[in-house]
């Protein structure tokens, strides 16, 4: 599990997929040793919030999912209220929360389960159908 601050996170990659993931990804495994021409991994500020992933380690793993997939995908779980997890178990995104989101925009998304009332998150869920 990774905690971690969105708003931080978009802030320092600005928004770019490539640079969200690989600040994120050093965030969660600080024992990277760095090289001056991956300095950027390094977010200026601390990384640390209550935004969550359970299983980060499936998501920096999966080599075949396009970047701005993956992008979407932690911004949508940043958005969960992590003591609905940690009282119920409860590990999707309820839709009624946000009527603000687009959904066409991320209707194709292999990573994310659309419903009429929740998203769910594939490396999140035990069964993934």
């Amino acid at each position: 599990m990774i905690f971690f601050n969105l708003t931080i996170l978009e802030e320092q990659s600005c928004n770019d997929p490539n640079k969200l993931l690989s600040m994120l990804y050093y965030h969660w495994k600080k024992d990277i040793p760095l090289r001056p021409d991956n300095i950027r991994l390094r977010s200026k500020k601390p990384l640390h919030g209550t935004s969550y992933l359970l299983n980060p380690e499936k998501l920096f793993s999966d080599k075949t999912t396009d970047l701005l997939f993956k992008s979407q995908y932690i911004k949508l779980t940043a958005r969960r209220d992590y003591s609905l997890y940690k009282e119920y178990g409860y590990k999707g995104l309820h839709r009624s929360f946000f009527p603000d989101l687009n959904i066409p925009a991320i209707k194709n998304n292999p990573l994310l389960r659309i419903t009429d009332t929740e998203i769910l998150f594939k490396y999140e869920e035990t069964i993934w159908h």
